[in-house]
């Protein structure tokens, strides 16, 4: 799944995020710990600190597990504004975050990697709001139509 996924992920820029954002990613996001200058700057992409600490986007979030125990979490947000080799003006940012559970994973040995891997990849996407290409968030995101059925229309 993941890697479906991240294949048709296309992404077209990166912002760098608030530096009290990037440092609190580290630790447990909560209101307290992000300055109110860094939660209008969330905000004006579309994320949001609801009132026990969770982070929140308004156009959704998917949440994918690997088999090492990493958690990817892709929460989308508005539109960006037309960004650097963008086609079209519905590109959406993307923040992703990174977690990790040792006990979800298949063995003790890929919750050993797991555990370095979710590090390093925190490290990495920490810093940056991602843009995503307009076609590329409709391909992933699930529409009203595709998680209700018709009265009387079974799957």
């Amino acid at each position: 799944m993941l890697d479906s996924l991240t294949s048709r992920l296309r992404i077209t820029g990166v912002l760098p995020k608030p530096a009290g954002v990037t440092a609190t990613l580290s630790q447990e996001l909560t209101r307290s710990s992000i300055s109110s200058e860094d939660r209008a700057d969330l905000a004006r992409k579309g994320f949001y600190l609801a009132t026990n600490g969770q982070l929140v986007s308004n156009r959704g979030e998917i949440v994918v597990q690997t088999k090492r125990g990493v958690f990817y979490t892709l929460r989308f947000g508005d539109v960006a504004p037309g960004a650097e080799g963008s086609t079209s003006d519905g590109n959406r940012y993307l923040f992703i975050m990174v977690d990790f559970d040792p006990s979800s994973a298949e063995t003790p040995g890929l919750a050993a990697e797991g555990g370095d891997k979710a590090r390093l990849l925190r490290v990495r996407f920490a810093p940056w709001y991602y843009i995503i290409a307009a076609d590329t968030f409709k391909d992933i995101r699930l529409g009203r139509t595709d998680l209700i059925a018709r009265a009387g229309v079974g799957p």
